[in-house]
């Protein structure tokens, strides 16, 4: 069952039956392999349109994802202060994310990344408020925002993770320095002047402690962010007397059987995408083609020979059994022990860079060999393209960060530490699936629109002498 299907199983059983859970043989089972975000989200809309209405949850996606579009824009005015570059960078944030196909392509499919999106731009903006004035009401919508990420996905916790990392880093470099960090902001005339929290010229100057600055919104966000887990939390002990405060990484069930040999199989040979298609999605349910695996998937001609008899076995009746299971658990644990080099460093930064670079052709009608020309020579001349609209993209972030810095932009450590973190946590993640990295395109439009604006302008400034 797709993920798509998934959700909208346990959305139409919650609305119907108010069971949060599967059909399964004429039942429904209560579970808790996905957070009640999205499924919550769809059972809204079926409420609101009918019982599996999926075109109306469609446009309702759309909707949000415009609104997006408007949260991203912000995002970059509040990046930027007062300058030629402003309304530019603004502008093209809009227009940027609005046409950009790789987030795009989801708004049309019942999956949670157009959500997320929506809510990670929301905690990134008021993010972005928060740390220039300082006010409660902007951290308590960042709080809002950051606990609708963790309840639509449970990496959703990261971008809360990334804030108060920051925050803490803004708070050392406080301790560094003097007692009371300061930033530089722009009054609507255009001159320099300092001041964290800054009021409106005439209002004065406040200062506000690196400690208590710190303190408060860390309070504010986690209290959130439990606030919102707290009943799925009850629930889940209530149903299967677990402590399960967000879904399993394995998404099963307590007491379902998981495969763990076979995934762990997996991730001593796993690069790439085509072979989560040919091989992950295939097991258990269907038929697989060892002839397939690509050669690093077998360190001596002994553990090919097994692995071809494993999936012999398996093809009689497309079951993995725990004692197949126990096999493939062993020659993980042989293909480890073997290669530490390659098991912890080289595929997990070949998964990463798959994830970032290869073009999104998931959600596209295209050929998974899209690069064999030969066969079909319109088709890897445009998913080519598509893998450099990407590249020109990251590219352009780059620049947009040296831009933003050359003009004396605030907030900039919250766009890039929610990158930098994701990339990190993905080279955990044994699979290597380009829609992972979907969450952190929102901080690379924003950058690469400040990036298109400064080549607008003929380029970033020089830095902008403090007073």
């Amino acid at each position: 069952m797709g993920d798509s299907l998934v959700y909208g199983d346990i959305a139409a059983n919650w609305v119907r039956h108010g069971i949060y859970g599967f059909s399964e043989l004429g039942e429904i089972r209560p579970t808790l392999v996905r957070l009640p975000g999205y499924p919550g989200f769809l059972a809204l809309c079926f409420k609101l349109f009918g019982v599996e209405h999926y075109h109306a949850v469609m446009f309702v996606q759309a909707g949000a994802d415009l609104v997006t579009a408007f949260v991203l824009a912000a995002t970059a005015w509040e990046v930027l202060p007062a300058s030629g570059l402003r309304g530019r960078a603004t502008l093209t944030a809009f227009a940027v994310y609005c046409l950009f196909p790789y987030t795009a392509n989801f708004v049309a499919t019942p999956l949670s990344e157009t959500m997320t999106l929506f809510a990670l731009s929301w905690a990134l903006l008021f993010a972005v408020r928060g740390v220039k004035r300082g006010k409660t009401a902007d951290w308590i919508g960042c709080g809002i925002a950051c606990a609708w990420a963790v309840v639509l996905r449970p990496d959703g916790g990261l971008v809360l993770i990334s804030i108060f990392g920051y925050l803490g880093w803004r708070w050392w470099r406080g301790r560094r320095g003097d007692s009371e960090h300061r930033v530089s902001v722009r009054d609507r005339a255009g001159a320099r002047w300092v001041g964290e929290d800054a009021d409106p010229p005439g209002q004065g100057l406040r200062m506000v402690s690196c400690t208590r600055g710190l303190l408060r919104p860390v309070l504010i966000l986690g209290g959130c962010t439990v606030l919102a887990l707290a009943p799925w939390t009850v629930r889940n002990y209530r149903t299967f007397r677990v402590v399960q405060p967000l879904a399993p990484g394995n998404a099963t069930d307590p007491g379902e059987f998981y495969d763990r040999g076979f995934a762990d199989w997996v991730g001593t040979w796993l690069a790439e995408f085509i072979s989560v298609e040919e091989i992950g999605w295939s097991v258990p349910g269907d038929g697989v083609d060892a002839s397939r695996l690509p050669a690093r998937a077998f360190d001596s001609a002994a553990q090919r020979e097994q692995t071809f008899a494993l999936f012999a076995e398996y093809n009689k009746d497309f079951v993995l059994t725990p004692e197949m299971d126990a096999q493939f658990e062993q020659l993980a644990r042989e293909r480890k022990r073997a290669h530490p080099w390659r098991q912890y460093v080289e595929l997990p930064v070949r998964r990463v860079a798959d994830m970032w670079l290869r073009p999104r052709t998931g959600m596209l009608p295209l050929d998974i060999y899209w690069w064999n020309y030969e066969d079909h020579p319109a088709e890897t001349i445009f998913a080519a393209a598509y893998m450099a609209l990407g590249v020109v993209f990251l590219l352009l972030a780059v620049y947009g960060y040296r831009v933003a810095r050359g003009h004396g932009g605030s907030g900039l450590g919250l766009l890039t530490s929610y990158i930098v973190l994701r990339t990190l946590f993905l080279l955990t993640v044994p699979t290597a699936e380009p829609r992972y990295t979907i969450e952190c395109w929102p901080m690379v439009l924003v950058l690469a629109s400040l990036g298109i604006a400064g080549l607008r302008g003929k380029g970033p400034p020089r830095n902008v002498e403090k007073r």
